[in-house]
């Protein structure tokens, strides 16, 4: 699931995470206010693939993510 880089413009040192590492960061951080940012941030990214947020989330053991997928009313 190695994405590569993604710039702000092509001669900047600044990355944009890719959606699933943002999930799995913010879930990490176990606030309640990270949890509802990706709730947010999901029901507005409907093409977000949720099989690979969980696979991931499943490899760095960050369960919660099962209950924001039933939030989401998304299989």
């Amino acid at each position: 699931m190695k994405e590569p880089p993604i710039r702000v413009t092509e001669d900047s040192l600044l990355q944009i995470i890719p959606l699933p590492h943002l999930v799995v960061l913010k879930l990490y951080a176990g606030a309640f206010k990270s949890k509802a940012d990706i709730v947010e941030v999901l029901s507005r990214n409907e093409e977000a693939d949720l099989d690979d947020i969980a696979a991931l989330c499943d490899r760095y053991r960050v369960w919660v993510f099962a209950e924001i997928r039933q939030e989401l009313h998304r299989p």
